[in-house]
């Protein structure tokens, strides 16, 4: 939840005021990062990424990438990630 992040948010940063924490929640929101061209692709030319066959603006809903990509192209997407996060220690959560 919205509310929940922001108290993430407050406690990595510590000591920011309302005002900044208010401008980082709203910059960091699904609303604005959708329409951000560093933050949704559209700035890489379609001779990188054919942005009508993989929308970046996505609806924001988990598994929502099903509805864009085939089995086949989620299974090539895992073993690349596999690939190139080995030796890290990141995790991320990609099922709800």
């Amino acid at each position: 939840s919205k509310g929940r992040n922001k108290e993430k948010i407050i406690r990595f940063l510590e000591n920011l005021n309302d005002e900044i924490l208010d401008r980082i929640i709203h910059h960091i929101s699904f609303e604005m990062m959708k329409d951000n061209p560093l933050v949704n692709y559209t700035h890489l030319s379609t001779l990188v990424i054919d942005h009508n066959k993989f929308p970046s603006k996505c609806k924001g809903i988990a598994g929502d990438w099903r509805n864009y990509s085939t089995v086949t192209q989620n299974e090539q997407f895992d073993a690349i990630y596999k690939k190139e996060m080995s030796g890290t220690a990141l995790q991320f959560c990609t099922e709800i």
